[in-house]
């Protein structure tokens, strides 16, 4: 599984949700009283959209267009992410992040650290688990509280069930909706995703008046027409997906204010404009006679926060009874946010594998080659080359050593000359004499510039897409790290540093941390010196 996918996918759509919903908070502070309830409820859908969607296109239009990482327009580029540097580098000494590579000028950065190959299997795994307790204690919670309601329900008054009929005949309302009392609730609510209920408490026919029962039942049956169970599901599955983003549970806290209120308007507008204070007051003298409302997930009640109490409050007093509606300049409005923050920034730069290619004459900057790159899950010792491909990913290089082909020694086991040991030779080494231009084989970012060990002074590449090159043993470094290079660019002048025998270009390219033949299904003999 590639666990990089997930992370970048998470990470992702985590920080441009919190961005959405910061910028709706902000919005609706703005629009405050300029929008109705049902346009301020409505616009949080905008933030659900964005953090469960699996992908967004990309446009021209999108805000994420004016947020730069680097010198691609998105918060995070999948292809930088793939590989941490320092890890790449790791990749030629055999080790999994040896110390000292940290010691090279190249901090390690909290994104490093995050996208390591080597943490990311953690970091999923972590994330998972949490996320499966929490979805676990959520569902089994309300499987409690559904089996509670079953043992403690009671009958209702045929009065009360023909109050009930009366207002889903005035609303539009003809499915089946049961109406029980329980010991399960202190406040009136509804209840059930898939078979809803209508639970009110036990006393509830001696503490309130049938007007008040009216304004009861439109209110729940608001939730009802709304679907709003459906969506308060919705909501509590994205904060188990984000459990560690508090701007996004924040905001469907928010969300969830804004429901009622919303709720509050939609039921009001099957009351009359008298009796707009009657409803009012209902909530008050259920607010009172409550301690908390109801905080399971497939609950809505009529009831919200005490704090919440004056925004709906003055909502109920100004409310006008074609204030439900949306007017065309809320859809507007709408339609302009959705166009921007459900779009991704519309990529004009080519990612780190694919930067544009120059027409380069082979004559002059020496001959093509097709490199099949390999994912090997093993470099064996009797298989001469060793490539036992799985799956191939192709890239286009050039000779790195221009006009010099002659090839010492070739990529598989065989003994070192210094070491006197069997050992895997990880490159290629083409003799040249010594100061000659060592030319980028791809395009690219340089991301190590420096001496390397046994490998003398060394340049590493990262073409992108998990594709590498080295150039070992150069007497010269010409390119220095974070510099982008084309292919064809000098980079490196031959030399014979580090361990070497004698001046050569030892050219390595790596493919997900494997070894790979680069010259494997391209070389002919007529291109190689002997």
């Amino acid at each position: 599984m590639d666990y990089s996918k997930i992370l970048y996918w998470l990470v992702d759509t985590s920080i441009k949700g919190s961005f959405l919903i910061i910028s709706i908070i902000l919005i609706k502070w703005l629009l405050k009283n300029s929008l109705g309830a049902r346009w301020h409820y409505n616009i949080w859908f905008l933030a659900l959209i964005r953090l469960i969607i699996p992908f967004a296109p990309q446009s021209s239009i999108s805000i994420f267009n004016i947020f730069t990482l680097g010198d691609h327009k998105n918060i995070i580029s999948e292809n930088y992410m793939k590989y941490n540097p320092n890890e790449i580098i790791s990749w030629f000494n055999g080790k999994n992040m040896e110390t000292e590579l940290f010691n090279d000028n190249s901090p390690l950065t909290l994104k490093g650290i995050f996208f390591q190959s080597s943490n990311q299997f953690k970091f999923v795994m972590l994330w998972a688990v949490i996320s499966i307790i929490l979805l676990a204690v959520i569902v089994l919670a309300n499987m409690k509280f559904g089996l509670y309601i079953k043992e403690n329900s009671f009958e209702v008054s045929d009065n009360t069930k023909k109050i009930l009929e009366e207002c889903k005949g005035k609303m539009g309302i003809n499915t089946n909706l049961p109406l029980i009392k329980t010991s399960a609730v202190k406040a009136p609510a509804l209840y059930g995703l898939f078979r809803p209920r209508l639970l009110l408490p036990l006393n509830i026919e001696g503490q309130i008046d049938e007007n008040e029962l009216r304004f009861i039942f439109f209110h729940e049956l608001s939730h009802f027409k709304r679907k709003d169970i459906s969506t308060f599901w919705l909501m509590s599955f994205i904060k188990v997906l984000y459990w560690f983003n508090p701007v996004i549970w924040y905001g469907l806290y928010q969300m969830r204010q804004d429901c009622e209120i919303s709720c509050d308007a939609l039921a009001l507008s099957y009351v009359d404009h008298d009796d707009c204070k009657g409803y009012g007051q209902t909530i008050i003298h259920l607010i009172q006679n409550t301690a908390q409302p109801l905080k399971y997930i497939g609950v809505a009640g009529m009831l919200g926060s005490k704090k919440q109490l004056k925004r709906r409050m003055k909502m109920i007093a100004l409310f006008k009874k074609n204030a439900y509606r949306l007017s065309v300049m809320s859809i507007g409005i709408l339609i302009l946010m959705g166009c921007m923050f459900l779009t991704n920034a519309k990529e004009e730069i080519p990612q780190p594998d694919t930067y544009v290619e120059e027409n380069i004459p082979v004559k002059d900057e020496g001959e093509k080659l097709s490199v099949s790159i390999k994912d090997d899950n093993e470099v064996k010792e009797d298989s001469g080359q060793g490539d036992s491909a799985k799956g191939e990913a192709t890239k286009e290089m050039i000779w790195p050593l221009p006009n010099y082909t002659k090839i010492t020694s070739h990529y598989g086991w065989k003994v070192h000359p210094i070491l006197k040991k069997k050992k895997l030779h990880t490159g290629t080494d083409i003799a040249a004499p010594l100061g000659k231009s060592i030319v980028a084989a791809a395009n690219g970012k340089v991301i190590f510039s420096q001496e390397y060990g046994p490998y003398g002074n060394t340049i590493i590449i990262d073409h992108g897409d998990g594709i590498v090159s080295l150039y070992g043993h150069c007497n010269e470094l010409v390119a220095k790290k974070d510099q982008k290079v084309n292919a064809g660019d000098e980079i490196a002048k031959v030399g014979s540093t580090g361990m070497s025998t004698g001046p050569h270009l030892h050219f390595e390219v790596r493919k997900d941390g494997k070894a790979v033949d680069p010259f494997k299904g391209y070389l002919d003999k007529k291109h190689i010196s002997n």
